[in-house]
């Protein structure tokens, strides 16, 4: 009976460490998540951040790891609500992330959480973005402008006069006339 008893402690014995170990690592993975403000992030990460605040005001920056890669997620408060973007370390723009409350994001047209849209006005697009739309207007005036995220890629979409459109990459490449008559069920 003594050897029963010895062997049911040392197995409680065992699990309570192996339990112990498990909590330290899951505190570590929790702990590697921290709020940072803009001057604690990388030169490029400011300058990313900075180049996508379209006149809002950083609300939280959070430093985490995401398999295994380090992630700034940015929350900008603007005009149309709450923003969130993220920043990959070396600076790389990762895309905005979809937000549920209403905040200029159109959800009845997305199925996709992959994929956002958020009317913003010329004032709120980058330079490069700003200068190829107004190079383009041939004389017509903005009806719509749109920021389409979708699989980590921006565009701006621009409607002019109601009656054509185009697409402005994040980087101010011109990337074409859309036609009104096509469905996004490609």
């Amino acid at each position: 009976m003594k050897t029963i008893t010895t062997i049911g402690i040392t197995c409680a014995l065992l699990a309570a460490a192996g339990a112990a170990v498990g909590f330290t690592a899951y505190q570590r993975h929790a702990d590697s998540d921290e709020i940072v403000t803009l001057a604690q992030c990388p030169a490029a990460v400011q300058d990313t951040i900075n180049a996508h605040l379209n006149g809002g005001t950083i609300q939280e920056i959070e430093r985490t790891t995401d398999h295994g890669e380090v992630l700034y997620e940015v929350d900008v408060t603007s005009n149309e609500g709450v923003i969130e973007f993220d920043v990959a370390e070396d600076g790389t723009f990762q895309g905005y992330e979809q937000d549920d409350d209403d905040n200029g994001i159109d959800d009845d047209e997305e199925e996709d959480d992959d994929e956002t849209d958020v009317n913003v006005t010329l004032d709120e697009v980058p330079a490069a973005v700003k200068a190829t739309i107004l190079a383009n207007l041939n004389g017509g005036t903005i009806t719509e402008l749109e920021r389409s995220t979708e699989d980590k890629e921006t565009v701006y979409e621009v409607e002019v006069d109601g009656t054509r459109d185009f697409v402005v990459a994040e980087d101010g490449t011109y990337l074409g006339e859309e036609d009104d008559d096509e469905d996004d069920d490609d």
